[in-house]
């Protein structure tokens, strides 16, 4: 829904609404003396969807979420958001377990032989 901004024709009174297209020539009485009221142009406000950066893997300024997806997709990167560093640190520990535990496996089994052939005593 589009903002208007409106402005009393009798007293000056401005205010902003939100409307539907459709009804956008459907103001409001003026709050302060019940006057009418007329639409305003004024300058649109124009956002972006992110603040603008420089890609420190490239260089390159920054300047929307498609720009950054492609940048991302480019270079091989994710985004920094709060809590990765912890994920990160946790995927990592869990890796090295997955990674150290057919060696793990390896030596109690060794270990149940040598008992087991009275080489090693538990």
């Amino acid at each position: 829904m589009p903002v208007y901004s409106i402005e009393c024709k009798v007293c000056g009174y401005s205010d902003t609404i939100w409307r539907k297209i459709p009804d956008r020539d459907t103001l409001p009485e003026c709050s302060a003396c019940c006057g009418p009221m007329a639409r305003r142009i004024v300058a649109p406000a124009i956002q972006t969807d992110i603040t603008p950066y420089i890609s420190p893997a490239t260089g390159r300024v920054i300047s929307s979420k498609s720009a950054q997806a492609d940048e991302l997709k480019r270079t091989g990167h994710i985004i920094n958001e709060p809590g990765l560093d912890k994920d990160i640190a946790r995927n990592k520990i869990e890796r090295a377990d997955a990674d150290f535990a057919p060696i793990a496996s390896a030596i109690d089994n060794t270990v149940s032989q040598l008992v087991s052939t009275g080489k090693l005593q538990s």
